[in-house]
């Protein structure tokens, strides 16, 4: 296999990862009044603690859905409109700002897969009540989670 050399568009060392600018202290996750009282009834914790690879919540999958309160497609579109010359700091900004719900499917149905504006607006509108205030959430560290 040939190496390229480092050149004007191959930098000799790669750029820091998005992944390792991003989520410093770990993604938010709420949980709506209904999913946290369903999670009750099934006799886990609070969801804010769950993350989608944790092992309890893959049996519970069919109940369950972790809803981006903002959704990728609108933060891929808030990047793009940065233009060509955006800087890995500023994507990283945008991502660390990634906020997650524990939801029922029913509920993520009434929410849909549409833009959202103002998400908070879309969660009211939808009559989907989140438990906690963002700033009363728990983030979760990427490393202590419960996945496997």
């Amino acid at each position: 296999m040939v190496r390229a050399r480092p050149g004007p568009h191959r930098p000799s060392r790669p750029p820091p990862r998005v992944d390792k600018l991003t989520h410093q202290r770990g993604i938010d996750v709420n949980g709506s009044k209904a999913a946290s009282d369903r999670a009750r009834e099934l006799g886990l914790e609070d969801l804010r603690t769950y993350c989608w690879h944790c092992p309890i919540m893959g049996k519970h999958r069919k109940q369950f859905l972790w809803e981006h309160h903002k959704p990728v497609a609108d933060m891929r579109n808030e990047i793009y409109s940065m233009g060509p010359k955006v800087r890995l700091e500023e994507v990283a900004a945008i991502l660390g700002k990634t906020r997650i719900a524990w939801v029922l499917q029913s509920e993520g149905k009434k929410l849909g897969n549409k833009s959202r504006p103002n998400p908070a607006a879309t969660y009211r509108d939808a009559g989907v009540v989140l438990l906690y205030p963002w700033d009363k959430c728990r983030p979760i560290d990427r490393k202590r989670h419960r996945a496997p």
